[in-house]
């Protein structure tokens, strides 16, 4: 553990330094970022059984950028929600984005690949633009000039503007699972996002309530997390003690939680989702288990070695009789 990153975590309590920093973009702002995402997510779910376009997209964590759910949108989607802790929003961000992707889609631009985007999650067995999820039959009405048109005037009129039956929502920030109507999302998604909620219980509760029974969330998480900069060794977290991480963590909004891949699983199950895809990366641990907090040297060896996973599920169960099952046990 640097000794830098606990004196950034303890400047965040001095008054006026969380307003001093400036806040990153990261790669959002591009919409071949944006583009490659978004499919990337779509081609894994094709693959474990969502049939057809969403309708209805919920994102988590989409920051500064809708590009990912505005890609959605141009694919056929009629509906979109961003829900986020700060607000970020940059509504001639989001305009530029458009016209980018509207451009790529209509050109059935290759899926931008990892020579591109090298860190990029998942990766795909081929980033041939995918036809035979997006046929002109459907993306081509999807791409009309009036249609693109009715998408900016929902961006340009803000404020959870209606337009030609096109909807964009951002919300933020969400504390409360009523900002987004029971059984009104048919594909929800986040991607580098679930390692930074601390209630993932409370969260994953909210996600069955959104979800449409049978509708598909797609989650990428990385518990690498020496791209956020917290340590420098990729589970170099895990060997923090509560109290040295509270110090790191400081005054932010929000930070890594530290939970392990199959605690995400765990939630997910609790909740009623059947697990139809569970992509791992591997490595072996930077850090070994000897030297880990105590409350973390009986990970499985299964989370030990995982360094980040794609998980995707589908609302089998409604919430109320998981949780009745759950309480019966």
């Amino acid at each position: 553990m640097a000794i830098k990153n606990l004196v950034k975590g303890i400047l965040t309590f001095v008054p006026g330094m969380l307003r001093l920093r400036r806040i990153s973009q990261g790669p959002t702002v591009s919409s071949r970022y944006c583009y490659s995402v978004w499919l990337r997510h779509l081609v894994h779910a094709a693959g474990n059984g969502l049939s057809g376009m969403p309708g209805r997209i919920a994102e988590l964590g989409p920051g500064s950028s809708l590009g990912t759910g505005l890609a959605g949108l141009l694919c056929g989607a009629q509906s979109y929600v961003g829900l986020d802790v700060v607000d970020m929003l940059d509504v001639p961000l989001n305009l530029r984005l458009l016209d980018e992707l509207v451009d790529l889609f209509r050109r059935h631009q290759q899926i931008p690949d990892d020579r591109e985007f090298p860190r990029l999650r998942p990766r795909l067995k081929s980033y041939d633009f995918p036809a035979g999820i997006l046929p002109g039959e459907r993306l081509d009405p999807a791409l009309a000039d009036e249609r693109v048109e009715c998408i900016r005037q929902c961006l340009t009129r803000w404020g959870g503007h209606e337009q030609g039956g096109i909807r964009i929502r951002y919300v933020a920030p969400w504390n409360d699972p009523a900002v987004v109507e029971n059984a009104s999302v048919d594909f929800l998604m986040s991607h580098a996002v679930l390692m930074y909620i601390e209630d993932l219980p409370g969260t994953f509760r909210a996600f069955a309530q959104w979800l449409d029974p049978g509708g598909f969330m797609s989650h990428l998480i990385d518990i690498d997390f020496t791209a956020g900069g917290s340590v420098e060794d990729w589970n170099g977290h895990w060997a923090c003690s509560d109290f040295a991480w509270r110090l790191i963590k400081g005054n932010r909004p929000y930070f890594v939680n530290r939970q392990p891949h199959s605690e995400y699983l765990r939630l997910a199950m609790e909740c009623g989702f059947r697990i139809v895809g569970d992509v791992r990366v591997e490595e072996v641990p930077a850090v070994p288990r000897s030297r880990l907090a105590k409350r973390f040297r009986q990970l499985s060896e299964e989370d030990l070695h995982t360094r980040g996973a794609l998980i995707q599920a589908v609302r089998a169960t409604p919430l109320a009789d998981a949780e009745s099952r759950e309480a019966r046990a």
